[in-house]
């Protein structure tokens, strides 16, 4: 059996309690999360590494970022989840990256 070429990707609305336990859950993580933020519309999308989970959460919540992708490695698979600021919630989009992209 072939593998999709397209990964599943799974999409939500966390309100903020869901937010909150999603952030606990990646702190407790034994491998590390890397975190990207977007600020605006205008900007690209920036790797900032001195941004800790706890700050990316905060930046999320206090809506002073668009948008923040955060790719960790669960259960030796390498995940991607895009977490959207909106006014219904954080629209969360999730998906398995390919195994190559995995870096040491």
């Amino acid at each position: 059996m072939t593998e999709p070429l397209v990964a599943p990707v799974y999409e939500a609305t966390l309100d903020e309690a869901a937010l909150a336990a999603l952030f606990r859950d990646l702190q407790a993580l034994d491998t590390p999360v890397e975190v990207v933020l977007k600020r605006g519309a205008q900007r690209h999308a920036e790797q900032e590494p001195e941004v800790t989970l706890p700050m990316a959460y905060q930046l999320l919540l206090g809506r002073e970022v668009r948008a923040l992708q955060l790719r960790y490695t669960h259960e030796q698979k390498l995940w991607c989840d895009t977490l959207i600021a909106s006014e219904a919630g954080t629209r969360i989009v999730r998906m398995e990256l390919p195994t190559a992209s995995v870096t040491a």
